[in-house]
């Protein structure tokens, strides 16, 4: 049985297989259980080492093979996704990625993708939806009493939603006109930017027309301000007069004359959607206007009502606070639509989808348990944040015996974009010059640092929370007093960057480069799988995870990344000459993404909506390569997988490529082209590698092939 690889130098540049592995190896790696296939590190059956016996009796290996059991399951994996039917000078994605979707499922019904980071995901899930089950104990922090209480709490909620709850709140501010059985007047002083106004301690009632939150001051790194933006959804379908009238009647108003006001309700929030921007045309730009300015450019709303009303009770808005606003175009429509609607219906609208929330955040109808579990892991996801992402750290997490591999890595990586800076000769001397300062001053948050957080400071956090177990709804509503009332309590203080609470979230599967602060953090999460094994060889470390960490570095002096300083703050160092050379290398870019197609729903990629992520892509991978070659220099030749004719420097290849192995539906694919700034997986291999020309090189593709095409974009 011939699964292993020899190139051979003929014109047709096919590959020709070898014997290598057996069917017996085949048969070992193809009864994987569960239907997915997880990867390096989980890629092992029950007993471990009697499978290497096995699999080694029956190998044609070689004396430079490295013959551990993280190498099997890596040679295993890496044969597995492969088709070894294409050639990898012709389109190497589908040449190492190729079989990928015929093992793998999707992880469940509603889900349309499948790839290296869901498979993860879903593998932290389980082991913290394990800790979640557990039984509190007397020893174990308060925090992690009232998240396992929580979840708990949630999973046993069943019967019918708490009315009366829901019913109390609303009395509170003011009651909720369609339940009335005339058309009072009392509604005709009605100020929506006031909504909630009348709850004491803090407004956590969101407004459906205006979405607001807090973000990092762009031009001063350690304040936050304001930033507001559309209403992140708005229900279009045609069973929402049902839905409404379906939940008004569980407040007992099926003999009131309520059909004209849900008509109503329907209306706005359709008038809403027509003048809101598309996913599609969403930016990441923002613009940024002083509360004076808000107002004299939408003047129809009452910007310091509504701003007081959202902070209360810890400030007063002035006229000189900054706001950030995304979706200008939104609000330049709402400031006109908004007056078109009567004081009644802008009460019941944001009445009602204060009810939706609450609805679509129970979880007691259902009855699914997987169902029910994942919903309430996502609140305890969403309402816990880091503090969730504690828990792991505390039992799945050791920084010490993967520090060497990453603490090199990284490393080896800056060193390599210092050089390329170096060698940058389109640049002036003085733009370069502040490149070289930002660079210097990066910091690099090392995942050991949630090791440093002790349970004692985060239960110091959580002292004025309480939840009550077995009642899911009021311990929801006294989480969301809560971290509202924190978020608001923290506006206009400085910025503590080295707080738990400022972090990325220790369960994110991912790395992440916070350009305000000029920083670039690890998850611990990521740092497993195919993404980072520290027993198995370091090309295939480099090519997957090093990538990934070149990336994020890359996001520094790309489109957005490189209007903030070297302290994170937005100011233009660039002279004229470099900054108009940047944006031809970059037009480079979108032409060759604008003309990829997607054959699946033939469609071609955004070239300028994902030009910011392909420049990182393309950057990512280069520093990558580069630091790898500088591992080498000082490292003894690694030892190379078995049953693979395959040199060390393309093992790193193919292992960048299988990074982004995945499975999709056409509906996935249509929505990844329309809303995502990152290309298609696929074309996140193909439109990388073909920049490169050490790829070209390694593989020995001539030129004028598809991955070696004569004309190449370079940003970095």
């Amino acid at each position: 049985m011939c699964i292993h690889f020899q190139f051979r130098k003929i014109l047709s540049r096919r590959l020709d297989l070898k014997c290598g592995l057996t069917m017996l190896f085949f048969a070992i790696f193809v009864t994987l259980s569960e239907g997915h296939f997880i990867s390096d590190n989980d890629f092992i059956l029950r007993n471990r080492d009697r499978r290497s016996e096995i699999a080694l009796a029956d190998l044609n290996y070689k004396n430079d093979d490295c013959l551990t059991s993280e190498c099997i399951d890596t040679a295993m994996r890496v044969l597995k996704y492969m088709d070894r039917s294409i050639d990898p000078c012709d389109d190497f994605y589908k040449f190492a990625c190729g079989q990928f979707p015929q093992f793998v499922e999707f992880p469940s019904n509603e889900s349309n993708k499948v790839d290296q980071f869901t498979i993860i995901r879903n593998k932290v899930q389980k082991e913290m939806t394990m800790i979640l089950e557990e039984e509190c104990t007397s020893t174990e922090p308060r925090y992690a009493k009232l998240i396992k209480t929580f979840y708990q709490t949630c999973m046993q909620t069943t019967g019918k939603e708490n009315i009366k709850l829901i019913s109390d709140l609303l009395n509170t501010i003011g009651g909720w006109p369609l339940l009335e059985e005339t058309n009072s007047s009392s509604y005709e002083n009605f100020q929506w930017e006031k909504f909630g106004s009348e709850l004491k301690n803090v407004v956590f009632l969101k407004n459906g027309f205006i979405f607001t939150t807090f973000r990092q001051d762009t031009k001063n790194n350690s304040n936050l301000v304001l930033l507001i933006k559309q209403p992140k959804s708005f229900n279009t379908s045609s069973n929402y007069v049902n839905l409404i009238e379906s939940t008004v009647k569980l407040f007992g108003a099926d003999k009131f004359k309520y059909k004209k006001d849900i008509k109503r309700i329907v209306d706005i929030e359709k008038r809403l959607f027509n003048i809101s921007v598309p996913k599609e045309e969403k930016s990441k730009s923002r613009i940024r206007f002083t509360v004076k300015e808000l107002i004299e450019n939408y003047s129809n709303i009452l910007w310091k009502e509504y701003f007081n009303t959202f902070l209360k009770p810890f400030n007063t808005i002035k006229d000189d606070d900054i706001v950030l606003i995304a979706d200008a175009s939104y609000f330049k429509q709402l400031n006109n639509l908004i007056k078109q609607f009567s004081k009644r219906d802008q009460a019941n609208y944001l009445i009602w989808k204060v009810v939706e929330g609450f609805l679509n955040n129970y979880v007691g109808s259902i009855e699914n348990k997987k169902e029910k579990s994942k919903k309430c892991y996502d609140h305890v996801y969403d309402m816990f944040g880091n503090s969730f992402g504690m828990l792991y750290i505390r039992k799945h997490f050791n920084a010490k015996s993967i520090a060497n591999v990453t603490d090199e890595m990284m490393s080896n990586i800056l060193e390599q974009f210092n050089k390329i800076l170096g060698q940058a000769d389109w640049m002036d001397s003085k733009t370069k010059g502040k490149a070289f300062e930002k660079l210097r001053s990066m910091s690099i948050v090392h995942p050991s640092i949630f090791e440093s957080y002790t349970d004692d400071e985060i239960d110091e956090y959580f002292a004025n929370l309480e939840i009550t177990p077995g009642d899911f709804l009021q311990s929801f509503l006294n989480i969301t007093k809560f971290n509202k009332y924190q978020e608001k309590y923290e506006f206009k203080k400085p910025l503590n960057f080295s707080s738990w609470t400022q972090q990325l979230n220790p369960i994110t599967v991912n790395a992440k480069n916070l350009v305000y602060n000029n920083s670039m953090i690890l998850s611990p999460a990521i740092l497993q799988g195919i993404f980072l094994n520290e027993s198995r060889p370091q090309y295939m470390n480099f090519g997957s995870l090093g990538s990934i960490i070149g990336h994020e570095l890359t996001h520094s002096f790309y489109n957005n990344g490189r209007n903030f300083d070297k302290s994170g703050n937005l100011i233009n160092w660039w002279e004229p000459e470099s900054d108009k050379e940047f944006l031809l290398r970059t037009e480079c870019i979108s032409h060759q993404y604008g003309n990829y197609t997607v054959k699946e729903v033939n469609q071609n990629i955004k070239g300028e909506r994902t030009q910011s992520e392909n420049i990182a892509d393309n950057g990512g991978i280069k520093l990558a390569y580069m630091a790898y070659e500088e591992y080498m220099k000082t490292h003894s030749p690694e030892l190379l997988l078995p049953g693979l004719d395959f040199s060390q420097r393309q093992l790193f290849w193919i292992s960048f490529a299988q990074t982004y192995c995945f499975k999709t539906t056409e509906k996935g694919l249509n929505h990844a082209i329309l809303s995502s700034f990152h290309s298609p997986k696929e074309f996140r291999v193909v439109g990388s590698i073909t920049n490169q020309p050490e790829f070209a090189k390694d593989f020995q593709c001539p030129s004028g092939t598809k991955m070696n095409p004569k004309n190449k974009c370079s940003v970095w």
